[in-house]
């Protein structure tokens, strides 16, 4: 078994002996969306969407010892800045990339989670409102061409925040878990928490917050499994 967890572009040479390769690749999971700024009173700013996370594709690959296989493995998106002040809306995550593999008749694509959307910003009379989470990625567009055994996983979406209120700004939406689990490398293409809300708890000792800043998604991962053959010459 081999692992590749970090983002990045590497080469993997075919051991002699292997005729065929198990592989699992994710993306990149979305980012989250950075909180909404407030009016610096009681009113508040709504946390950042939470976001989507990648798609996972799983296939067996029929492969030539010595040749090698061209790997490129996915970032996780950057969380959206937060937002300052009255009608300032959090920054929307940035999504994440793709996961692919290139060699000789073979083409292997893992999609990327979408960010979450910016908090929402309270404005001179009223608190911000809830800010959809980013979407998972699709199936559609993921891929194992020269392979057998496919099955693709779907991303999920990244939970909304909830609408702020007087004295009442929301944490962050939850990011999104990679469907896909896989053991070494077990969060890959997750999703991340968006930012909290700008405002004012109320009480005896209460004090104005600022926002928060998105997460930043979970970078993807490939897994090979394969077995040498010893009797190969």
């Amino acid at each position: 078994m081999k692992t590749y967890a970090s983002p990045g572009q590497f080469a993997f040479k075919v051991p002699k002996g292997v005729s065929q390769i198990r592989v699992e690749a994710v993306g990149g999971g979305g980012g989250g969306g950075g909180g909404g700024g407030n009016n610096n009173g009681y009113l508040s700013g709504s946390g950042g969407g939470g976001g989507g996370s990648a798609s996972g594709v799983s296939c067996l690959l029929a492969v030539k010892s010595g040749r090698t296989i061209g790997i490129s493995v996915a970032r996780g998106g950057v969380g959206g800045t937060a937002g300052k002040g009255q009608d300032n809306d959090g920054g929307k995550g940035r999504s994440g990339t793709a996961t692919y593999m290139r060699g000789e008749g073979i083409f292997v694509y893992a999609l990327n989670g979408e960010g979450g959307k910016g908090g929402d910003a309270s404005g001179q009379w009223a608190s911000g409102k809830s800010s959809p989470g980013g979407e998972g990625g699709g199936t559609e567009s993921s891929k194992c061409l020269g392979g057998s055994d496919i099955k693709k996983t779907r991303g999920k979406d990244g939970r909304p925040s909830e609408e702020a209120g007087r004295y009442n700004p929301t944490t962050g939406g939850s990011g999104a878990e990679i469907p896909l689990y896989l053991k070494t490398c077990s969060r890959a293409g997750s999703g991340a928490y968006g930012g909290e809300g700008a405002g004012n708890s109320g009480g005896d000792s209460s004090a104005q917050e600022p926002s928060t800043p998105g997460k930043t998604g979970v970078n993807g991962c490939v897994v090979l499994t394969y077995t040498v053959n010893a009797n190969t010459s």
